[in-house]
């Protein structure tokens, strides 16, 4: 039970894929459009998460909504919102000792520990703002759920300057407070984002763990 929630929290929060529950589709469902954008639908229901359709896979958000233009589990989804079969941006070793796991959305994540300390990862475009404007983007962000201090700062990792975020944010439904530490990797217009996070302070084997799997990352 301490895992599902910590799953729970740690895939909604910055940059990272929202858990909700998957909406089923009839059989004659179709594509329909707003002013917001594009899903798939029949009624009142709707796909969310890693869909395949007609041979090409999408990757639609909480609310339903077709994500494009950006990456999705390391994936890039282009302008017409699929996947175009680009290969993953980095590559990266997670220790055997991890058990992977994949939420209802299709995201995946790993748990590190018995207490559901978890792991995941992100990849955003930075496009064309600064490295200090995307750090505000983030802090933003993040004050947004409700944050009040964010410590940012800078470690050296593989010859790569890495920016990182300390905050902790309270769970409103199971009232945990979660540590999360997140770090990222820049290449050429793209951001790399790793995070760990659990409940209360993060233990020394975790984060021990943590910073030795990101030496393993390439870009």
């Amino acid at each position: 039970m301490i895992i599902k929630k910590l799953k729970r929290v740690v895939v909604s929060l910055v940059a990272m894929a929202t858990i909700f529950a998957v909406n089923p589709v009839a059989a004659h469902a179709e594509w329909k459009q707003d002013s917001k954008g594009w899903w798939y639908a029949n009624g009142d229901t709707w796909y969310t998460g890693w869909k395949q359709l007609d041979g090409k896979w999408y990757f639609f958000n909480k609310t339903g909504y077709m994500t494009h233009n950006s990456y999705v589990d390391n994936y890039y989804l282009n302008n017409e919102g699929y996947w175009d079969g680009s290969p993953q941006e980095f590559s990266v070793k997670y220790p055997s000792s991890w058990i992977k796991s994949t939420t209802t959305t299709g995201k995946t994540i790993y748990i590190t520990d018995n207490k559901g300390t978890s792991v995941n990862s992100e990849t955003a475009s930075i496009k064309g703002k600064s490295t200090q404007e995307f750090i505000q983007n983030i802090v933003n962000k993040i004050k947004g759920l409700g944050v009040d201090k964010v410590d940012v700062s800078q470690q050296v990792i593989n010859s790569r300057t890495v920016d990182v975020f300390n905050y902790k944010i309270k769970d409103s439904k199971t009232n945990v407070e979660i540590q999360m530490h997140q770090v990222v990797f820049y290449n050429s217009n793209q951001a790399y984002l790793f995070t760990l996070a659990g409940m209360g302070d993060i233990s020394s084997a975790n984060m021990d763990s943590f910073n030795e799997m990101l030496k393993t990352v390439t870009l």
